[in-house]
């Protein structure tokens, strides 16, 4: 299942990799990072406001410039934004967030936002969600190797350490992958989201 309403404070405190942010010169950066967020928990992030309506499902949050060493370029010019969001609300469905992220990691690229838009629509359709995970009804108690398994199953032309975890509190939040300038998957260097081993995975079935 790929359908999630987003909540941006929520999606900021659980899938960014806690590295130190530099502001940089478009288009200077070594690799992206595609974040795909998992929803279910995001109400029991810390920080994110009540009321507070619980998503479910898998949905692009970002493709992200990172550098080798750790660091991401982030606000780096002002660029015009799309102008029309509504191919963008299909894969994303909130407008503040695609926003958000244009200004935040979009900008950092050389690409105009309808290209910038069209590569990370391109790098999520490329990138399978397992079988298991598309229509979990009960929670899951597992664990972080366990669930990079199955996306690397469902993901065979990924290398090895091309995939990393999001997680808050115990709870799976994000699957990232590392892909070069043209999209191709390729070994993450100094990526960090998750570092529990023990995870539980919430139902992405909403109760009927």
């Amino acid at each position: 299942m790929r359908v999630l309403w987003l909540s941006l404070a929520a999606l900021t405190l659980v899938a960014t990799p806690t590295r130190a942010q530099d502001k940089g010169t478009p288009g200077k950066f070594d690799f992206y990072l595609l974040d795909v967020a998992y929803g279910p928990d995001f109400c029991n992030v810390p920080g994110v406001g009540q009321p507070c309506t619980a998503p479910h499902g898998f949905a692009l949050h970002g493709l992200w410039p990172q550098n080798n060493d750790g660091t991401y370029p982030v606000f780096c010019a002002e660029k015009p934004g799309l102008m029309s969001y509504d191919s963008a609300l299909k894969y994303t469905p909130n407008l503040e967030l695609i926003k958000h992220e244009w200004a935040k990691h979009g900008t950092c690229t050389d690409l105009s936002a309808s290209l910038y838009f069209i590569s990370a629509h391109m790098a999520y359709h490329s990138f399978a969600i397992p079988a298991e995970l598309e229509h979990v009804t009960q929670s899951i108690d597992t664990t972080a190797d366990h669930i990079l398994d199955l996306f690397h199953e469902a993901n065979p032309s990924y290398p090895p350490n091309s995939l990393v975890l999001g997680c808050s509190k115990g709870m799976f939040t994000a699957v990232a992958a590392c892909l070069g300038k043209d999209l191709n998957p390729i070994a993450c260097q100094n990526v960090h989201l998750c570092s529990e081993k023990a995870l539980k995975i919430a139902p992405s079935e909403l109760p009927k």
